[in-house]
């Protein structure tokens, strides 16, 4: 049994579905289910009553629900405490981002004026993808969030707040489309398209073919494990990605960004329960600034 598991357990319990907790999760049903179906295994137990519309939990789940639920909050209390006792400090704010941004300049700005009103505030920022995000703010290792709207789908006990528009567009290797001036999203129907695909369960390559499918062409799609990866493949010629307007080397010379007719909404993501003060003061200053 591991963590993984007992938040799997823990969403099908909250959404009484496996399709709404998949969703919620950014993974596929059919791991999901096999996830559960092993825990079971494990517990020797049956966690769900599965012959209704609605997945119900037993009494068995019922019991090793509320355990892990009491679980959980007393380890974010310990994780607050210890916090609070190793940094001794007011207003710390832990914010992940999503990995593949340049915020060096929106974060000067925003870190700037902070410390310049408020000294003792210290933030640190860390890249994740797109699953470490969600699972770190989960064990309360961030206190908040910035990422692509709908990145933490339909979670529960979260407030979010839509802070930008940033424009999207397709990534390619300069040198490949000779001096063109004007490039259309049908232009890269032969094409590669690299997708990021951490979590296996491949939502994201779904989401680029709906993209595609406006401009007469099913996109060929090959799934890597990180933002290094694809970006390295685009610098080798050997396809392009499709990215915003804040992903590092859009403004390379190497590489030519392609501004498309959409957007993404930039959202931050923090728990309601949270009590750091200093959010509030961040969120303002963020909203400000971008």
């Amino acid at each position: 049994m591991n963590e993984l598991q007992i938040n799997n357990f823990m969403a099908v319990a909250e959404e009484k579905s496996f399709s709404r907790a998949a969703e919620r999760l950014f993974a596929s049903q059919p791991n999901l289910s096999r996830s559960i179906s092993k825990l079971e295994d494990e517990l020797g137990v049956v966690l769900f009553d599965r012959s209704g519309k609605k997945v119900q939990l037993t009494e068995a789940g019922r019991e090793y629900y509320d355990f892990f639920r009491r679980t959980q909050m007393a380890f974010r209390q310990v994780s607050v405490t210890a916090r609070k006792l190793h940094c001794n400090r007011l207003g710390n704010i832990r914010m992940g981002y999503m990995e593949g941004w340049k915020v060096s300049k929106f974060a000067d700005d925003v870190l700037g004026k902070l410390r310049q009103h408020y000294p003792n505030m210290d933030i640190q920022m860390e890249a994740y993808n797109r699953s470490e995000l969600l699972e770190q703010l989960d064990r309360d290792e961030i206190d908040i969030v910035m990422g692509i709207k709908g990145i933490l789908g339909r979670r529960r006990g979260l407030r979010k707040k839509d802070v930008a528009e940033i424009v999207r567009g397709i990534l390619c290797r300069r040198k490949d489309w000779g001096d063109r001036q004007v490039l259309m999203p049908g232009d890269f129907r032969d094409e590669t398209f690299f997708v990021m695909d951490e979590d296996g369960d491949m939502v994201l390559g779904s989401q680029i073919r709906e993209f595609c499918e406006p401009y007469g062409f099913i996109p060929r799609i090959q799934y890597v494990n990180s933002f290094d990866t694809m970006l390295n493949y685009v610098e080798m010629g050997r396809g392009v990605l499709v990215c915003d307007e804040w992903t590092r080397c859009t403004e390379s010379a190497e590489l030519l960004f392609v501004p498309l007719n959409s957007v993404h909404t930039v959202t931050l993501g923090w728990k309601e329960e949270s009590q750091n003060v200093a959010l509030s003061v961040l969120i303002e200053e963020i909203e400000k600034s971008i």
